[in-house]
């Protein structure tokens, strides 16, 4: 199934009301551009993590060759290492 990108932009109307207490109208285009992008950017942000959460778990079903290449390609990853020594460090 083709992933469909829909315009939401008028769709958020009755949330931008009980959200802000404000109308849609002129006056408020401004704050409700902010509201629908502020809404898009949650709903994107949800569906990466969603999907990082879907991969990594996958990670530990690939093939034991791949895995392997994969996990010493992240512990040889400098700023991985940085962050373990530095929780080695901490008490």
């Amino acid at each position: 199934m083709p992933i469909q990108l829909e315009n939401k932009f008028l769709i958020f109307k009755e949330d931008f009301k009980k959200d802000t207490g404000f109308e849609f109208n002129k006056e408020n285009m401004a704050l409700y551009i902010q509201y629908a992008n502020f809404r898009a950017n949650q709903t994107s942000a949800q569906v990466l993590g969603g999907l990082t959460h879907e991969l990594l778990n996958k990670l530990n079903f690939l093939p034991g060759e791949i895995s392997l290449k994969m996990a010493e390609m992240m512990k040889e990853h400098s700023t991985l290492k940085d962050l373990v020594l530095e929780l080695k460090r901490r008490p």
